[in-house]
């Protein structure tokens, strides 16, 4: 069976690890490569939280295994009109990472273990429909910048207020600080 998997995010990169584990047959289409991906502009760091950690370990991703990367708790804030924060302890470390790093990683972690990479952005519609008739079956698990929208909608369905939302995590040597308004 010939699996092909449209985008190398942390569902894309995930799924195509773990198949790879099965022995099944596997092409993974991604618009960067490793260096790619390390080089581009900050997009997010990922926190991963125990089940995405544990499934790592499942899948032989321990990079970022060392307590080092653990968060023991999280503080959230919503600033603007109304703002509020919270904050708490999580029942289980988490871990953040630089999401260029993580993918970066994980694609390499999949090409060394004999994955079929191919580098190239992949359009909706008649590529998608060229790509399918490759393979057996065609995951797309490419949701940033896809457009149109499942929905279909155009615009928002309410009203949205501006806000700046930050976040901060902590390991277990520093104390959870307390929650501020304002």
């Amino acid at each position: 069976m010939s699996i092909g998997i449209v985008g190398a995010g942390i569902s894309g990169l995930h799924l195509a690890l773990r198949l790879q584990q099965f022995g099944l047959d596997t092409t993974l289409y991604t618009a960067k490569e490793p260096d790619g991906l390390r080089s581009g502009p900050p997009l997010n760091f990922v926190t991963r939280f125990d089940s995405t950690r544990r499934r790592e370990q499942a899948l032989g991703i321990t990079r970022w295994s060392s307590s080092a990367y653990d968060n023991a708790w999280m503080h959230m804030s919503v600033e603007g009109p109304g703002g509020f924060g919270f904050r708490g302890r999580l029942p289980q470390p988490a871990s953040s990472v630089d999401f260029r790093m993580y993918l970066a990683a994980l694609l390499e972690a999949y090409a060394k273990r004999g994955g079929d990479v191919t580098v190239r952005s992949v359009a909706d519609g008649p590529e998608l429909a060229g790509l399918a008739g490759r393979h057996d079956l065609l995951v797309v698990a490419a949701g940033r910048g896809r457009s149109p929208t499942p929905s279909g909608a155009t615009r928002p369905a309410r009203r949205t207020a501006p806000h700046r939302v930050t976040w901060r995590a902590g390991s277990s040597t520093e104390s959870c600080p307390p929650t501020r308004r304002g």
